[in-house]
Order: C-alpha cells, then structure tokens, then sequence
C-alpha cells in the first residue's frame, strides 16, 4: 500500500473555512481529517512553523519532517489538515508556504478565496464581534477601519487578501497541479461546482462530499438587529455592569429573533473599491490565467 496523499487546506478565513472545518472534513468518511496538530503532538512542529527565521536549524526541520511522516503512517485515507492561520496577516505568508513544504513535502494545497470586497465586509463585521465584550475597546467605522489596515497593509488583514501573490507563492513550491483554488461564490451559489472541484482534487467520493455541504453555514454575520442591540448595550450600559450583561443568558426567544431578519451590511466605500481593486487586481489576473477561473463574473477586481 503506497503513502497517502497529504492536502493541506491553508485558508483563507471568511472562505467557509469553518464549515469545511467542522461539517464537512470531520463528517467524510474517506478522509483521514487531522484539522491541526495540538502544540506538543508533533515534536517541534510550532518551533518550525512560527519561530522567527534566525531560529531556522535544518536538523530540527528534518527530525520534525521525519515525525510529521510517522505521524501518517497509520492513515486510512487522504491525510487532511486545515487551518485558515496558515495564511493569517501575523505570519509572513512566503516563509510559511516554504516552512510547509520542507515539512510536508510534496503535499496537495487547497486555498478557498473570496471576492475581496466582500471577504472585507465580512471579516470587518466579524470583528464587530468585540461589541460583545466592549472593555477591551469598540470597533472603528468601516472607513477607519480600512484607513489602519491599508497604512500597514503589507502586514494586515488586507495582506491575506492578496490571493494571487499566496497562490503564486504556493505554485512556485509545491506545482501547478498540486494547488487548488476554490472561490467561495461557488461554495454558495454553485455548490455541485465546488464539490467536483474540491473533492476530485481530493481523490474521493464527490456525492458524498456534496451531501454533507448542503445547508451547511458556520459562523454566520451578525444581523442587524444583533448589531443594533450590542451597539446599543456597549454604549449606554455602565462599562462596571458589561462583564454583568455579557454572562447574561437572554430568553431564547429574544436571542432567536434578534439573530433573524436581514444580515448587517457594511459595504467597501466606492472610493476604497477602487484603490483595493487596483491593488488586487494584478493577482486576480494570475489567478483567472492560471487556473481558468471566471473571478470577473465573481465580482473580482480584475
């Protein structure tokens, strides 16, 4: 029996990351789903990934390498890992697609992308999460929000969203025909797609992969009225009394219907669309070229 294959899975977040993490993965019956070793599972595996680079030591890669290997030698299937840190804003993407590849060697990589403009819609109202616990700050507006990530844009969120410089990164390392890029637009609106693409590129049963997609949502955005009420609370509530508000469980009726009705939206200002598209535009275009995806019908700068 030869080796199994080893996919890694590396991102990015607000991609359906966690649907496929904690539905989909776990729930295949003909994949061996690791998620990510705990620290400690895998001797030094952390010390590798996310040390600073001075403290590279090549036979510290090999004997992690070697435990990495020994680690798969009891798999039933496709070894899969997936963790959307991996292409994280606190981590410098290229060092860690080459840390990856001296780890896993010659492993399969999937990366999940999404319209930028809405992926920083997304993930800016994910982050209006912090409304919940209001003592360790409130979220800026979107326009301040977007003015500090592009000031350091080169190491913030919006780093991640530069698809096609990570794609490229993980081409030059691991070939064409070991990388799989999948857009979320699929994933939503043409689920068959995204399952041929996805699990063929896994070697395994399509329909069954497919099955366990349908209606499948973690980790839904905030409705308005959410947003609305914990705006509300974080502002008028006595900072003394958050820590009170936020332990207290609401009758599950007035949590059901604030969580209803239609999602809060915060769309991409106009005169930020056009200084963000130019900015990811070039990489889209790499993307389309090389892996024959129509991201302009997406929405995609390009």
């Amino acid at each position: 029996m030869g080796t199994p294959p080893v996919i890694i899975h590396v991102g990015v977040s607000k991609t359906g990351t966690s649907t496929l993490q904690e539905e989909v993965f776990p729930a295949h019956e003909g994949i061996d789903f690791r998620f990510w070793p705990a620290e400690g599972d895998i001797p030094q595996l952390y010390d590798c990934l996310y040390a600073d680079t001075i403290y590279d030591d090549e036979a510290r890669f090999e004997a992690c390498a070697q435990a990495i290997a020994e680690s798969h030698r009891d798999a039933t299937g496709p070894v899969l890992y997936s963790r959307e840190h991996l292409t994280h804003q606190r981590y410098e993407k290229g060092v860690m697609a080459a840390r990856l590849r001296r780890l896993f060697g010659k492993a399969r990589i999937v990366i999940t992308i999404r319209n930028q403009f809405d992926w920083i819609e997304s993930s800016y109202i994910w982050d209006q999460n912090i409304l919940r616990t209001p003592w360790q700050g409130l979220p800026p507006s979107m326009e301040g929000y977007l003015a500090g990530q592009w000031k350091e844009r080169w190491r913030s969120r919006l780093s991640s969203g530069d698809f096609g410089v990570i794609v490229r990164r993980y081409v030059e390392l691991f070939g064409r025909e070991n990388v799989c890029v999948l857009p979320f637009e699929e994933f939503v609106g043409e689920p068959d797609l995204f399952a041929d693409r996805l699990f063929g590129f896994l070697g395994v049963d399509r329909e069954r992969g497919r099955a366990l997609m349908e209606g499948k949502h973690r980790n839904p955005r905030l409705s308005a009225r959410e947003r609305a009420f914990l705006r509300w609370r974080a502002w008028l509530v006595p900072l003394a009394l958050q820590r009170v508000c936020a332990r207290w469980n609401m009758p599950s009726a007035i949590t059901a219907w604030l969580r209803g009705g239609p999602r809060y939206r915060a769309p991409v200002p106009q005169a930020w669309r056009e200084r963000l598209g130019a900015h990811y535009a070039p990489g889209n275009r790499y993307i389309m070229e090389t892996f024959a995806l129509p991201l302009g019908r997406y929405g995609y700068p390009v």
